[in-house]
């Protein structure tokens, strides 16, 4: 009896355990293709990567005095039709032609960037202190996936 009990329990376990994987699995591959294919699991997305995305406006930045570390601060701005997700901030830092370092953040806001909608960032720098740095920079969209 107690040796049924153990095989019925084992057998259990590695049949839950097997489900799960199943569900994350499924899970996990759906959210990373559910945007690529318009006619599978919703609308279709376009992915931008260091390049200009037309809509996406940086409205305002600034770099923050008061912080220990090289911080600029700023808001982006959707005024295209479509929504945008997933939209990041890079600065890069110079000195003459030389880039010094590139740091980048993340556009908050919802889950989905709205025609008409602000989002803000906060970009930190820990490698650079901002009482060592008078440096210029660069500020642009480093990437983002927009919906069709």
């Amino acid at each position: 009896m107690f040796k049924e009990l153990l095989t019925k329990s084992i057998t259990g376990f590695f049949f839950g355990l097997g489900v799960s994987i199943a569900v994350i699995s499924a899970v996990m591959i759906t959210d990373n293709y559910k945007h690529k294919y318009k006619s599978w699991f919703g609308a279709e997305a376009i992915h931008f990567e260091n390049k200009p995305v037309p809509g996406l406006v940086i409205s305002s930045y600034k770099q923050r005095k008061d912080t220990e570390n090289f911080t600029v601060v700023g808001l982006v701005k959707n005024t295209a039709e479509s929504p945008f997700k997933d939209i990041f901030v890079k600065i890069e830092i110079y000195d003459g032609e030389f880039i010094l370092g590139t740091c980048s953040g993340s556009v908050s806001g919802g889950q989905y960037l709205n025609k008409d909608e602000t989002g803000h960032f906060s970009i930190d720098c820990r490698d650079m202190k901002t009482s060592e740095n008078n440096y210029p920079f660069r500020i642009s969209i480093s990437y983002a996936i927009g919906l069709k």
